[in-house]
């Protein structure tokens, strides 16, 4: 009898420990999964309370219908640039670092100038830019003088009522190349450079009818620049790849809401592909075309905006990591900025009164805080409106009870996301080859 007690209490020692160690597997694959879990999660910051300031309103030419945002005289500041339609103009108004900027200068353009874009098209390390003159199907080139002055322009032959234009190496020569949406004709003109600023020839693309917009991003992960034009009167986006010699193919067309007017870019839920954001003035609302990295695209997810959405851009708001968007809205009189929940959608609106009728958004850090603020052009005012970005960081979270999980590594970094790049952030410049 006692031999058998002796062999029960050993199979039970024997028992309880087979629990322990089945109860300690358990706690560890648990653990293994909680860490496995917060790898995979989107490394989002806490989101931020967002807020604006009200808009300071700057005087510029006639009728500016188009902005952009650079530093001009290389001094770290970000400096602004708007297209006065009605006079004919550019005005450089040079900020101060502060938030405020000075006087505005102006530059004669062709005729009827509908948009700038900047860069620097000699290789002189000057910015220069580039207008496109719907007046007189051109394009106007003014160079740099490298202290926030320009030359005089000189202008090139586009396609008939260019009315958007951005920059990029077509044809990968590092020289940069003009890109032209031509509303008249229905094309998209290519100029190719020679590195010394001069655009001699255009050649032409057929797009949807009456295009308004146009952004250069490489949507196919080939290395080659790609095109993404908004087109007015078809309600869609025309997308044309590159084939890196300074050609493009046909144009493939996604649905997009009515009457599409400006676009933006960027990878807007975070899975390391492409999106699109187009601003549809007739149906007061964007269009999200999540990209699938390979070119293509999914169909259209409408948000409501502001009445009238003519101009959109795109940078992180809130510094959550996600990018948001802001939109001019012309027949209201505001800018709504878009705050995303770091998936793609964007349950947030602030709406922020500006001038009369804007037409066109930038985004730029103008008191160099940290925090991207936004400038919108106001047609019908004859101003520029600065709209500085007062959100308030989230606080510290509390520390967790009982410590990290033994064995538990720390969350990675968020990766970057594609995007352009905030004017007045420092950017790393690769060296010339």
């Amino acid at each position: 009898m006692r031999e058998n007690a002796r062999v029960v209490a050993n199979l039970s020692v024997h028992q309880r420990s087979i629990h322990r160690s089945m109860r300690a597997t358990r706690i560890l694959v648990l653990g293994a999964v909680a860490v496995f879990l917060c790898a995979i999660a989107p490394q989002l910051r806490a989101a931020s309370t967002v807020s604006f300031a009200s808009a300071v309103n700057y005087a510029v030419g006639m009728t500016p219908v188009a902005i952009a945002v650079d530093d001009f005289n290389a001094d770290g500041i970000p400096d602004l640039v708007v297209v006065n339609g009605l006079s004919n103009t550019v005005s450089v108004l040079l900020g101060n670092g502060n938030g405020t900027f000075r006087t505005h200068v102006d530059y004669a353009t062709g005729n009827g100038p509908r948009a700038v874009a900047v860069a620097d098209l000699n290789n002189d390390n000057k910015l220069d830019l580039v207008v496109a003159n719907a007046g007189d199907n051109t394009v106007s080139v003014l160079l740099g003088n490298g202290n926030g002055t320009f030359k005089t322009h000189v202008d090139y032959a586009t396609g008939v009522f260019p009315t958007a234009v951005a920059i990029g190496d077509l044809n990968r020569d590092t020289k940069p190349d003009i890109v032209v949406v031509n509303s008249a004709d229905s094309t998209v003109s290519v100029l190719l450079g020679n590195g010394s600023g001069a655009f001699p020839t255009h050649t032409d693309t057929a797009v949807g009818m009456n295009p308004h917009a146009v952004a250069v991003r490489d949507l196919n992960n080939d290395g080659n620049p790609d095109l993404i034009v908004a087109n007015t009167n078809t309600n869609n986006v025309s997308i044309l790849f590159g084939n890196g010699a300074g050609a493009l193919q046909p144009a493939m067309n996604y649905a997009v809401g009515t009457g599409p007017s400006a676009v933006a870019v960027g990878d807007l839920n975070g899975d390391g592909n492409v999106d699109l954001a187009v601003a549809n003035t007739d149906s007061n609302n964007i269009s999200l075309l999540f990209g699938n990295g390979n070119g293509t695209f999914q169909a259209a997810i409408n948000d409501p905006v502001g009445t009238g959405p003519d101009g959109i851009a795109i940078t992180d708001f809130d510094r959550s990591g996600a990018l948001d968007l802001v939109t001019a809205n012309a027949t209201r009189n505001t800018a709504s900025v878009l705050i995303n929940d770091g998936r793609g959608a964007f349950p947030t609106i602030v709406t922020v009164p500006v001038g009369l009728a804007p037409a066109a958004v930038a985004v730029g850090d103008f008191n160099r805080d940290g925090w991207p603020d936004f400038a919108v052009a106001n047609a019908n005012s004859n101003t520029v409106s600065i709209v500085l970005n007062t959100s308030v960081p989230p606080p510290a979270p509390p520390p967790r009870p009982g410590g990290a999980l033994p064995g538990a590594l720390p969350p990675p970094a968020p990766s970057p996301r594609p995007g352009p790049p905030m004017p007045g952030v420092p950017v790393p410049v690769p060296p010339h080859r």
